[in-house]
């Protein structure tokens, strides 16, 4: 994550993989499934909702295209707008230990609370965790345990545990 005095330039990359995901566990974004992308921020060993966007079934998105496409591997939410959450891309891809979601943000839109510390947008005091959730019951997370790879006022970038 990369936070900007430009919000327009703030930034958010997450990976999850190798794992299970079933095309029945992604449901049917298309037309029914809503996911939501959380991040929580853990300090005194309780995690605290720090962060969401919530991506609804179907829609238009940029260039008057569906928001949701399906491929022989998942599905695929593009904005290239960032206009719901500012997220830009959702992608799932099924699989027996080779599943993956990979999700993009960008913008003044990521939902990022404010204000912030001078040196810490994140308290990473025990840890942050990454989840993507749908609402069939869904989930998939990365946490990330203390201290970060880099946590300073403008970025926090870590690997999993």
């Amino acid at each position: 994550m990369r936070r900007n005095d430009d919000p327009a330039r703030n930034r958010f990359l997450w990976r999850w993989s190798p794992g299970l995901a079933t095309r029945e566990a992604f449901g049917n974004p298309l037309a029914t499934t809503t996911y939501a992308l959380c991040l929580y921020d853990e300090s005194g060993d309780v995690p605290t909702l720090w962060s969401a966007a919530i991506l609804p079934p179907g829609g238009i998105c940029s260039r008057g295209k569906p928001c949701w496409s399906t491929s022989t591997k998942g599905f695929r939410y593009d904005d290239r707008d960032a206009t719901t959450a500012g997220i830009r891309a959702l992608k799932l891809s099924v699989g027996i230990d080779r599943a993956r979601i990979d999700v993009k943000g960008a913008g003044a839109g990521l939902a990022w609370p404010g204000p912030v510390t001078p040196d810490r947008w994140l308290a990473q005091d025990g840890a942050v965790t990454v989840q993507v959730v749908n609402s069939i019951g869904s989930c998939w997370s990365t946490r990330f345990a203390a201290p970060a790879t880099r946590l300073d006022a403008t970025r926090f970038s870590d690997k999993s545990e």
